[in-house]
């Protein structure tokens, strides 16, 4: 019998394949794709602090794509510094130091990627569940529940310091010669992690002016991975390769996505030798282990969050985190909302805002997002989407009842008008259980 042949892997792409002006412009075409606003109907992108506008930058696209080009493959393309936001991080006082690249880096960062991500993912572990194609937040809670399921009860619930921002320049740079690859791909992914950031208030201060634009002075990054850009997931998932393989040699229950993970273990004396093993390996990062945040051994019945979920034995809840957030999104609605002459109108007003905040886009939004954003799945761009894996229903009724109380109270202080279920019905709210229902049976 002849042994099985199977067909050649692809041969992997080279740097001049990943940046001439076509894979270039088809880059451009999925970044405008994602940043498509389905209210305003058109893409919309922040400027980078080099001040170009996405109009601007479309103006002129062939003469942009050109000159990546050959500044790409002549080793000679320098990143502008990043725009720095600082966003809030939810339940505490830190913020989440964002990194906002200019149009044709971040073009330059989608080049990278295509060339880097068939040498960086079969490195990967099974149980590594972001920034992969093919695999999702929902994938990672369905591997922990099957976990629970045979029978790994107690968790290793780990959070690391400030992980992003420490990773070593060293230690990645040195994973990613082991790949052996180009020596131009090498020095740009040095070039875009020393890259720094620039305050927001001064690139505006800059915009206004009529003369000449220059180059801003950045001090440049030495420790951490640019947040928010395109190479951020691919190149974290390089630094923690050889960490995941250690831990998934010993224990069965790993599961990652980003910096996130838990150990689901049999006993709590898996669950010591876990912790030990993550700090011990850990440490060979430069990186350590948030002691006050991370739990050694947690029941499964205890519950652990994990992505946004709430996962116990029994059921996948919405975190409390979260509940508290589509909460204060629901009452910015209702407070921001126009006084109409009669109550009819306020609420069919009311009812409609609510909708895109319960059920995402409506069907014309929908079409929208097929036709100029090539989404596959515009049923699940709301936050019930998100949550439709939850299995407690009842919590998700319970939202449906504050929602209702709100709105009642809400016409009751503009009106004097008190207003039932079947009333915000008739006027066209509709149901959060409904539009997890629908989420569900639409997402299988």
């Amino acid at each position: 019998m002849n042994p099985a042949t199977y067909p050649a892997p692809p041969p992997l792409p080279t740097l001049e394949q990943v940046v001439t002006p076509t894979a270039l412009a088809a880059s451009f075409d999925r970044l405008l794709m994602r940043h498509y606003d389905v209210v305003a109907d058109e893409p919309r992108m922040i400027a980078g602090a080099d001040r170009i506008q996405l109009s601007e930058f479309r103006r002129d696209a062939d003469l942009h794509m050109r000159a990546i080009e050959r500044k790409v493959i002549q080793g000679r393309y320098t990143f502008a510094p990043f725009l720095g936001v600082d966003i809030p991080k939810p339940g505490s006082k830190d913020k989440r130091p964002l990194s906002i690249g200019a149009i044709r880096d971040t073009l330059v960062q989608r080049g990278l990627y295509e060339y880097l991500y068939p040498r960086v993912d079969p490195l990967l572990q099974n149980a590594i569940f972001g920034y992969r194609s093919g695999r999702s937040a929902h994938a990672a809670i369905d591997a922990i529940r099957q976990h629970v399921a045979d029978g790994r009860t107690w968790v290793v619930d780990v959070d690391l310091t400030r992980f992003f921002d420490t990773v070593d320049h060293t230690l990645l740079l040195d994973k990613l010669s082991q790949l052996a690859v180009d020596h131009r791909v090498h020095k740009l992914v040095f070039r875009y992690l020393r890259t720094g950031r620039v305050d927001p208030a001064q690139v505006a201060a800059e915009r206004g002016r009529k003369q000449r634009q220059r180059s801003f002075a950045a001090p440049s990054r030495t420790l951490g991975i640019p947040q928010g850009g395109v190479l951020s997931g691919l190149l974290s998932n390089l630094y923690l390769s050889e960490f995941d393989a250690s831990v998934v040699a010993k224990h069965d229950g790993y599961v990652r996505y980003a910096d996130d993970f838990v150990v689901c273990c049999t006993t709590q004396q898996e669950c010591a030798s876990a912790y030990a093993l993550i700090q011990s390996e850990i440490a060979t990062l430069c990186m350590s282990v948030n002691a006050a945040k991370s739990r050694e051994s947690v029941p499964i019945a205890d519950g652990i969050d994990f992505l946004g979920f709430r996962v116990t034995d029994t059921h996948v809840r919405v975190r409390g985190r979260n509940i508290h957030k589509f909460k204060n999104r629901v009452r910015n609605v209702i407070t921001s909302q126009r006084v109409h002459p009669t109550p009819d109108a306020t609420l069919r007003s009311l009812a409609y805002r609510l909708n895109f905040k319960i059920r995402g886009p409506n069907e014309e939004q929908k079409q929208r997002l097929v036709a100029q954003a090539g989404v596959k799945n515009p049923h699940l761009r709301s936050w019930i989407g998100f949550f439709r894996v939850v299995t407690d229903v009842e919590q998700v009724r319970q939202l449906d009842r504050w929602i209702r109380r709100e709105i009642s109270g809400f016409m009751w202080r503009t009106h004097r008008t008190r207003v039932s279920y079947t009333d915000m019905r008739q006027a066209g709210l509709r149901s959060l259980v409904g539009a997890l229902y629908d989420a569900r049976r639409q997402s299988t």
